[in-house]
């Protein structure tokens, strides 16, 4: 079939299509502004209905707030006296203050007297158990008293039906305090109600509890479309009736009813009948827009392609990329010629393009491979030197029999590396009739922070062996040996680290680390910040008027429990640190076992925390109890 051909068969078609689009759209288009238009009112009159509601909800709330600011009632509330009772709580008043229920409660969330009673029904009435089950919760919203003002009104579905609730602070007459309770009262919102508020709003009112389990089916699938964001659907019934459907919530915010509002749909009607003169008009239009759609294509489009399509021929028959099409004109078919003959002269270029491409493609790759050749000795050297720097660690670490070699202390240690080594230290040392213990941790990772590890730990046993017992002068030489070594390595690196010398129950901290927690015999908690003990070691010259220190005394059982950082900064999956308050809480639940049990409780309940993860520091502990 020629192009002509399927040109005049696809306009007559898309005439024949387009007449019913547009009809189709225009009534879609038209209808759909009827159909807002017609929910926005019916929105509207739910608003209404809404107000009248939220009206009649007040009107019930202000009628009991005598009954709450009132002397009778506040001094009641105390004295429980059987007069007031007799008084006012009796059939015939309850009946004029249309209170189905009226509930006094204390301030101590105990109910005072409790009384209902139904008109209808001319009998007294017991309080629901969902009421007495809610003010049984001391923080109930029914109980709550920020202010002398505050009131909390609403509604409550019980099983029974809804009722409209409202809780006052009891209060004197004059509205002062202090508040000695609250004043509960309750009224169904019955049938009766119900057609009160449809007489009001001069439409049929409907109301259905929203968890109702015997729901009606179309209101049953009304009930998965409404929310507290979305409290009003409207839905049509049918051609003459339109439903909207209003979410009423209880007292709680949670939703409690579902009111049905039936509205008449006069707008709608008269929108169908006047589509009837729409489509006689677009026929009309349609058969004169088609005539000239397919003179001006013939004129403009299809003699000129025909031309373009030869000369396209002619270019791939005699495979030569130097002709060049033409076209006349100044319009879009002779834009797509000129474009057609960059192309031809793009296909030129491509060749020579792709040579060089080509080139550089086998240079780069070349590259690549000494880049890769370069990562892989750069990669081995890294994993010798982590293996050199965890050997260290282990190596210079005091071992299990020296531990046990100390009669007076129980001690039990703990470190777990990190996957990056980095430069925890900790070291026991009796020497001198005294027991130094040391912690410390290296800023960064690698093997620069395992030497000065390693340099730390030397320099600290030289000074114990030389019987170095002056605190500010032990550490002033830790730290001038320490910051010309790390001058010399031409490093950055520096360290904390606080000491602990024991002897006969007396202990002295001294140096700048983290906190140090005591924990007396009976689990008491105590905590020590080190900042004014000490200074960062390696970071100045002399540090001597940084350095202070604390006494501290053991009884028997007490004792002391040193970390690094690792193990309070370990995050668990959803980056929660495990701190040092949930450590203290494990010490203080384990602190009746010993050392060696503490020390494992701690780690499991890290274990716990990280999900055994891998560390991104390392973890160090020390548990010291006294004998």
């Amino acid at each position: 079939m020629k192009l002509r051909q399927k040109t005049l068969l696809i306009v007559s078609g898309t005439l024949a299509g387009l007449i019913g689009v547009i009809y189709l759209a225009s009534a879609n288009i038209f209808m759909g502004s009827i159909r807002k238009a017609e929910e926005n009112e019916a929105q509207q009159t739910l608003k209404g209905v809404q107000n009248l509601l939220l009206q009649s909800q007040e009107s019930f709330s202000d009628r009991y707030g005598d009954w709450s600011a009132w002397d009778d009632t506040y001094k009641f509330i105390q004295d429980k006296n059987p007069d007031y009772i007799k008084t006012n709580l009796v059939p015939k008043q309850l009946s004029l203050l249309k209170a189905n229920y009226m509930l006094f409660v204390n301030t101590a969330g105990d109910a005072v007297y409790g009384t209902g009673y139904d008109e209808k029904q001319k009998v007294m009435l017991s309080i629901p158990k969902e009421l007495s089950d809610r003010i049984s919760k001391k923080d109930d919203l029914l109980l709550k008293r920020p202010d002398l003002t505050t009131k909390s009104t609403g509604i409550m579905v019980l099983p029974t039906g809804p009722i409209w609730i409202t809780s006052q602070p009891i209060l004197t007459s004059d509205t002062t305090g202090p508040i000695k309770g609250s004043l509960i009262v309750g009224r169904r919102i019955s049938d009766e109600t119900i057609d009160q508020l449809s007489r009001l709003a001069r439409l049929p009112l409907k109301l259905y509890r929203f968890n109702d389990l015997d729901l009606p089916p179309e209101i049953e699938k009304i009930r998965t479309s409404l929310s507290p964001k979305q409290n009003i659907v409207v839905q049509p019934l049918s051609e003459q009736t339109l439903a909207g459907y209003l979410l009423i919530p209880d007292i709680d915010g949670k939703p409690g009813l579902i009111l049905q509002v039936d509205i008449s749909r006069r707008t709608y009607q008269q929108a169908q009948s006047n589509l009837q003169y729409l489509i006689i008009s677009l026929i009309i239009a349609g058969v004169i827009f088609g005539a000239v759609v397919l003179f001006l294509l013939e004129r403009s489009v299809l003699s000129r392609l025909t031309l373009l399509a030869s000369g396209v021929i002619r270019v791939r028959d005699t495979n030569d990329l130097g002709l060049r099409l033409s076209i006349p004109g100044q319009d879009e078919m002779s834009n797509l010629t000129a474009h057609i003959n960059d192309m031809l002269d793009a296909i030129a270029q491509s060749d020579e393009q792709q040579k060089q491409t080509l080139a550089q493609l086998e240079a780069a790759n070349s590259k690549i491979q000494g880049l890769n050749k370069t990562l892989r000795t750069d990669n081995l050297r890294m994993g010798e030197e982590l293996a050199v720097t965890r050997q260290l660690q282990e190596t210079i670490l005091p071992k299990a029999d020296e531990l046990l070699k100390i009669s007076e202390l129980d001690i039990a240690s703990f470190m777990e590396p990190a996957s990056d080594i980095g430069g925890d230290y900790y070291d026991v040392i009796e020497s001198h009739g005294c027991i130094k213990i040391s912690i410390g941790d290296v800023t960064g990772h690698g093997l620069q922070s395992g030497i000065l590890m390693v340099m730390v730990q030397s320099v600290v046993r030289a000074l114990s062996a030389a019987n170095i017992t002056n605190n500010t002068l032990f550490l002033s030489l830790l730290n001038q040996v320490i910051f010309e070594n790390v001058r010399r390595m031409n490093s950055d690196r520096n360290l904390t680290i606080a000491f602990l010398d024991y002897k006969a129950g007396k202990v002295t901290l001294s140096g700048q680390h983290e906190e140090v927690i005591i924990v007396r015999a009976d689990g008491q908690i105590e905590r020590i910040d080190t900042i004014d003990l000490g200074f960062p070691v390696g970071l100045e010259a002399d540090i001597t008027n940084f350095i202070g220190q604390k006494e501290v005394t053991l009884f028997s059982g007490d004792g002391i429990v040193l970390y690094t950082d690792g193990l309070i900064d370990a995050e668990s999956t959803n980056k929660k640190q495990y701190g040092i308050e949930r450590l203290c809480d494990v010490l203080r639940h384990n602190w009746h076992h010993n050392a060696r049990q503490i020390q494992q409780a701690v780690i499991d309940d890290l274990w716990s925390h990280i999900a055994r993860k891998n560390l991104q520091d390392d973890v160090t502990i020390l548990v010291i109890k006294q004998k």
